[in-house]
Order: C-alpha cells, then sequence, then structure tokens
C-alpha cells in the first residue's frame, strides 16, 4: 500500500543499513492487545503495521506526546470510535483494516495504522529478504514465475521491477521503501498478467 500526503517529500539520498536506522515516530506510541508495536516516521506521516493471523477483534492504545482536541478516523466507514483520556486514546477495530488517525485536522501528522495478514514463505522462493536486515537493490528485476519474499521485519529499499514477468510473486510481510531512491521506487510492473502484491506494505 502506497501512501504518502506530501506531494514533494524530501528523499533520502543515503541507503539505509539497519533497520534501527528506520526513524522513528515522535509524537505516536500504538500497543496492540497490549503489546507494544514500533512506529514509523516519514516526512509525510507515521505508520505502524500491525500483522495478524486472523479476523479477530483488534483492541489498540495509542499516546500522543503532544495536546490535542479532537481526533477522526478515516475512511469515516470505519465507524471507529475512541475513548479519549488526556493524550491517550483506545479503541477497537471490528477486524483487522488499515484506517488513519487525524489530529486536529492535521493532514501533515496523521497515522497509518496498516493491518496485514501474515504471509507464510512459500516453498520456493527466488529473492529472499531476512527479518532484520535492510537491503538495498536498487532496481530488483524479476522474472517470469519468479517470487520475492519479504521477511516481516525487513526492509527492502529501492524497486522491484518486472517486465513481462507473467506470474511473479511478491510475497510477505516486510516493507518495500522506494522514498530512499532519486529516481522511483517500489513496485513496477509491466506487461505483466497473473501476478500478486500480498502481505508487504509499501512506502
Amino acid at each position: 500500500m502506497a501512501v504518502r500526503y506530501n506531494p514533494n517529500p524530501a528523499r533520502i539520498t543515503e541507503p539505509l543499513y539497519k533497520v534501527e536506522e528506520l526513524e522513528k515516530s515522535p509524537l505516536y506510541t500504538v500497543l496492540c492487545g497490549g503489546k507494544e508495536l514500533t512506529v514509523y516516521h516519514t516526512d509525510s506521516f507515521d505508520y505502524v503495521i500491525p500483522v495478524v493471523d486472523d479476523d479477530s477483534p483488534l483492541s489498540f492504545q495509542v499516546k500522543v506526546s503532544k495536546d490535542f482536541q479532537k481526533a477522526v478516523f478515516r475512511p469515516a466507514k470505519t465507524n471507529v470510535q475512541a475513548q479519549i483520556s488526556g493524550r491517550e486514546l483506545s479503541f477497537q477495530l471490528e477486524k483487522p483494516s488499515k484506517v488513519t488517525l487525524e489530529l486536529d485536522g492535521n493532514l501533515k501528522t496523521p497515522l497509518f495504522i496498516l493491518c496485514t495478514k501474515r504471509v507464510p514463505k512459500p516453498e520456493k522462493v527466488d529473492h529472499l529478504f531476512e527479518s532484520g536486515k535492510v537491503y538495498n537493490v536498487g532496481t530488483l528485476e524479476v522474472k517470469a514465475e519468479e517470487t520475492v519474499f519479504l521477511e516481516e521485519g525487513s526492509v527492502v529499499c529501492g524497486c522491484v521491477n518486472a517486465l513481462f514477468a507473467h506470474g511473479m510473486r511478491i510475497l510477505g510481510n516486510g516493507i518495500l521503501n522506494g522514498c530512499v531512491w532519486k529516481a522511483f521506487g517500489g513496485d513496477s510492473r509491466t506487461r505483466c498478467a497473473s501476478t500478486s502484491v500480498t502481505g508487504n506494505v509499501m512506502i
């Protein structure tokens, strides 16, 4: 899922080498089911990725580092109702989904809650990216019928490029980060049939 509020975000010119170097949110702390999750920061938004096994309801607590008056969840059809106490919000998602939290109508500081189902690793993997590591692929060329798998906790910086790569797959619960490259980043599929992207988050 590619999400961006700022139409001209500043790009990182140096590749990342460790997951710990990903910038964390100075504004939000998020707990899901009582477990604290890592909240990442970009110049346009903050985001957290709860990885779940099923469609059970999820309980969240969000702690905000500054005062706010109003909290709104989008899309409105999710009808999320939060209990607010000081700088903390508590709410429940009836099922895992992708929602945005906006404070006081400020579009420059949204929190994206990007719930995703856990994706098991298939037997055949052509490009494996392991948890806890940051990979700088530049442009990863993927051929027909090949599978790219991003383990949960991995970060792949750059672009996945596929030309006539019928049947190719990008799977897993890692992060595909295109923000660090000056040209373009993310997922570029051209004239490909029967392709799939499942589980991973594209920034």
